[in-house]
């Protein structure tokens, strides 16, 4: 191994292209979570990138827009290589072959990780036993607020409109509990197939919680799989093992998030409210999720 200066792009956003991310601090990849892994192989377009590795603390960020429209941004930082100058770990294709297909549940201790993002799941996994919450950078709990920032506006498409530029049909949330909240618009990301997309984030406006984010991913058009790290299932939504999370930053601002998948689409609800400090945002979150229609 060696220590060599490397370049890892995020495109948001954009949750999974092409090489594997660990999500659920936050739901960009490789930058915020431990607990999960979406593998997909296939390819993106002219301008996206492949994501290669989980941004440090103290990375440098220098954001920029690509072609498709979507925020692009760059992290400097130290990693670990091969003698080939690959990152450390197993390529896509190789994790692939060492995950089952759909949804699997598994130790972090036997994912097919490197041992930094272990050791990461590890402390999530201990600082939720022992206080309902776990340690979080103040950037990652901003995981909903974020997205509706003006520079990021253009961003933000009508229901409609993004609905209309994915593979897959998104679930209907028609007759739901989120008929309560106002539909404030949506954003594409995920895998570029044949001129669509694969994945949706919508926010909805709600009186009690503020903006919540629901994320959908359809990762079997992406010819993806998903494992979750089985220490963190503490829920479950609508017979599916799920995992509730809490991330607390040393401001106070917190991220609470639910996480589940299906055997055709993975998804998670973000609000930016505590959670481990009052029950009622875990009860109404579980409650949207368990509204949403199984697919």
């Amino acid at each position: 191994m060696q220590k060599c200066k490397k370049y890892g792009f995020i495109i948001l956003p954009t949750l999974l292209l092409t090489a594997y991310a660990i999500t659920e601090w936050s739901n960009e990849p490789l930058d915020k979570a431990e607990d999960e892994i979406v593998v997909e192989t296939n390819e993106v377009p002219k301008g996206g990138t492949k994501l290669a590795a989980k941004k440090p603390k103290g990375a440098k960020k220098k954001p920029k827009t690509d072609k498709h429209n979507h925020d692009v941004y760059q992290y400097d930082y130290d990693e670990e290589l091969n003698s080939d100058g690959s990152l450390a770990g197993l390529p896509g294709e190789m994790m692939l072959e060492m995950m089952e297909e759909g949804v699997s549940i598994v130790s972090y201790e036997d994912q097919p990780i490197p041992q930094l993002f272990k050791d990461m799941t590890k402390k999530a996994v201990e600082e939720m036993e022992e206080r309902g919450y776990a340690s979080a950078e103040e950037s990652e709990v901003r995981e909903v607020n974020y997205a509706l920032e003006p520079h990021l506006k253009h961003l933000m498409l009508s229901y409609e409109d993004a609905a209309n530029q994915l593979v897959i049909e998104p679930v209907n949330l028609e007759d739901t509990p989120f008929k309560e909240g106002e539909l404030i618009g949506a954003r594409i990301s995920g895998s570029y197939q044949d001129g669509k997309w694969t994945n949706i984030s919508r926010f909805y406006k709600f009186d009690d919680l503020g903006v919540v984010k629901f994320f959908e991913n359809d990762y079997v058009t992406s010819k993806g799989r998903v494992q979750k790290a089985k220490e963190l299932i503490n829920e479950e939504v609508n017979g599916v093992p799920a995992i509730y999370r809490v991330n607390v930053s040393k401001s106070g601002a917190a991220l609470t998030l639910v996480s589940w998948a299906t055997d055709s689409k993975d998804y998670k609800l973000y609000v930016e409210k505590n959670g481990a400090k009052d029950e009622s945002v875990k009860q109404r979150l579980l409650e949207l999720a368990r509204s949403i229609p199984v697919e």
